[in-house]
């Protein structure tokens, strides 16, 4: 109900007991903390974290604004959407935005066309191009074709920041 101290509170104590770390538990704990600015109590939740909350690590790194470090943390982990998302969002950070045009245009012509992905890339056209609405508008197009031959919902119009 807006106490984020009690929650975090109340979330501790879901720990369990006899000293075993239950991996997803610890995993939504770093996720909270994480939200709620507390990278470090993020990272003593991960700690010597198994693989299946390996994808957290980097999502650590950009939080405290290490997009070098996390670049090679995406790279290291099994390639998928989230992967190639985040990843280029790094390499846009550290400068690197032909690497992210194609990561984030490689995706769209997957057939990919989640929210996050057709803003970023929206985004970047803004920002590094004269002709940011013609690529924009070019990119609803590319989206409309990927969803009819792949399925996948409808776009709104922020989505692509028009």
């Amino acid at each position: 109900m807006g106490d984020l101290g009690a929650a975090a509170r109340h979330l501790e104590t879901l720990r369990p007991r006899d000293g075993r770390e239950d991996e997803v538990l610890m995993g939504r704990l770093a996720l909270f903390y994480t939200n709620l600015g507390d990278v470090d109590a993020a990272r003593r939740c991960l700690g010597s974290s198994s693989s299946s909350n390996a994808t957290l690590a980097p999502f650590l790194s950009m939080a405290e604004g290490r997009y070098s470090d996390a670049v090679d943390e995406w790279r290291a982990l099994p390639q998928s959407d989230l992967v190639t998302q985040n990843l280029a969002v790094c390499l846009f950070y550290t400068g690197r935005v032909d690497e992210t045009l194609g990561l984030l245009d490689g995706l769209v012509e997957k057939g990919r066309s989640f929210h996050a992905l057709t803003f970023n890339l929206a985004t970047v056209y803004e920002l590094c191009s004269e002709k940011g609405r013609e690529r924009k508008g070019e990119l609803v197009e590319r989206v409309r074709r990927a969803i009819e031959e792949h399925g996948g919902g409808e776009r709104g119009s922020g989505d692509f920041k028009l």
